[in-house]
């Protein structure tokens, strides 16, 4: 969805987006086929997930993602009042 709304809005920053979240997607098959191994430490595997959602949440969600909704307020609000538009 997100990047549906990055490709719609011509998003100078999709190609990052899609890179990042691929990346993402990795990074969970990753934590997933630990999850099968039955000798896993579970505590370790629960502190993993914990860094890696906290990281994703501020280094991701909260920066980059920001950035799409602050360049889209700029973008609608600058077509909105061009004197040329």
């Amino acid at each position: 969805m997100e990047e549906q709304y990055c490709e719609e809005y011509a998003y100078p920053g999709i190609t990052a987006q899609i890179n990042a979240h691929k990346q993402y997607q990795s990074d969970i098959m990753q934590i997933m086929h630990k999850m099968t191994n039955p000798r896993i430490d579970i505590d370790m595997l629960s502190e993993e997930v914990a860094n890696f959602s906290m990281n994703w949440l501020t280094r991701h969600i909260l920066s980059e993602d920001k950035k799409i909704g602050e360049w889209y307020k700029k973008t609608r609000h600058e077509k909105q009042w061009s004197p040329t538009a």
